[in-house]
């Protein structure tokens, strides 16, 4: 597990700079014409990367978090999307599934863009086996960006979290992945 808790930051660090080298690399940011996204339309996402649950007893046990989104983007600056999240296991079993209004700022020539979201969430966290779960309704936020290699996909790089809530655990998470309308 140490060695999983001490890749995943360089596996993000990782995908970074294969962004910014590849622009860099190409020497400026050229985009064609069709890298701009679409301006509304259905796109679905999936994440990997690292993350952290933050429970009540103050233990903070932290490794592989992943999940996916599903959404429908209304204009070039707002979408709705619904999620899973796995978050690290601090318990048996912790994870989240959310709803979230996404506010997206388009940059430059439209081929970054950079998003929040917020909204609730459903967190389920379960300390030992055959014992009742612990689940809970919490508030939900995420900050990230987007660069978009074609009109229909790119990169995503964002962190997400939510509330702690009784004895649901705060859960966060850093991730980095692929978004596709379609």
């Amino acid at each position: 597990m140490q060695i999983i808790k001490r890749i995943a930051p360089l596996v993000l660090l990782g995908a970074l700079g294969l962004c910014f080298s590849a622009t860099a690399s190409a020497g400026g940011p050229y985009v064609a014409p069709s890298a701009m996204p679409l301006s509304n339309g259905f796109y679905g996402e999936a994440n990997f990367g690292y993350g952290f649950t933050d429970s009540t007893s103050r233990r903070r046990d932290s490794g592989i978090a992943g999940g996916f989104a599903l959404g429908y983007k209304f204009l070039p600056y707002l979408a709705v999307d619904v999620g899973y999240t796995q978050t690290p296991r601090v318990f048996v079993s912790s994870y989240f599934i959310h709803g979230a209004v996404k506010g997206i700022l388009p940059l430059g020539d439209g081929s970054w863009d950079v998003f929040a979201k917020a909204g609730a969430a459903y967190a389920r966290g379960q300390r030992i086996a055959n014992v009742e779960p612990h689940t809970a309704g919490v508030f939900y936020y995420g900050l990230g960006f987007t660069h978009w290699f074609q009109q229909d996909f790119g990169v995503i790089l964002q962190g997400t979290g939510t509330l702690r809530n009784g004895n649901v655990p705060a859960m966060y998470t850093g991730t980095v992945g692929l978004t596709y309308f379609f």
